[in-house]
């Protein structure tokens, strides 16, 4: 989707697989992103073809770039992360890479240990600043050993 400088976007349409019975209602997460850069992210529900009346909705709810007009063409993101929740209350990551997208569950093992592991080296930078000012001051080494170990 072009999204231009000034006036009306294109529209466009999409298709969703979804079972034949079973399915209450859509919810899925859209992102508007410029150079891997966040600019608006909502909720987009769709209610079942049984909800007779129900319509559509989509609700914004992050954008932390509030003017779209002032984007920064001169920064770029290597990724976009965005964090959240489904509808059940599961921890949900969505992480865009250019055109690669990938949802994470949170609640994964491997993402526990590696939240722990950086919460613990905030703390402890935090704590001792002076032991991470550079790529080889001793703090900033454990660090990076510990990363590549996880």
């Amino acid at each position: 989707l072009y999204l231009p400088e000034l006036g009306v976007s294109e529209t466009i349409a999409f298709a969703m697989r979804t079972p034949a019975t079973g399915v209450p209602a859509l919810a899925c997460r859209v992102t508007v992103l410029h150079d891997n850069q966040v600019l608006q992210t909502g909720v987009l529900r769709i209610p079942s073809m049984a909800d007779v009346g129900a319509s559509p909705s989509f609700v914004i709810d992050a954008a932390p770039q509030p003017v779209l007009d002032r984007v920064d063409d001169d920064r770029f993101f290597d990724a976009a992360l965005v964090l959240n929740h489904d509808d059940a209350g599961a921890g949900r990551a969505t992480v865009v890479q250019d055109e690669v997208v990938a949802v994470v569950a949170l609640e994964d093992e491997g993402i526990d240990k590696f939240t722990s592991l950086v919460d613990r080296a905030l703390s402890a930078i935090a704590k001792r600043p002076d032991d991470y000012e550079g790529l080889r001051a001793p703090g900033t080494v454990e660090l990076l050993r510990e990363l590549v170990v996880f």
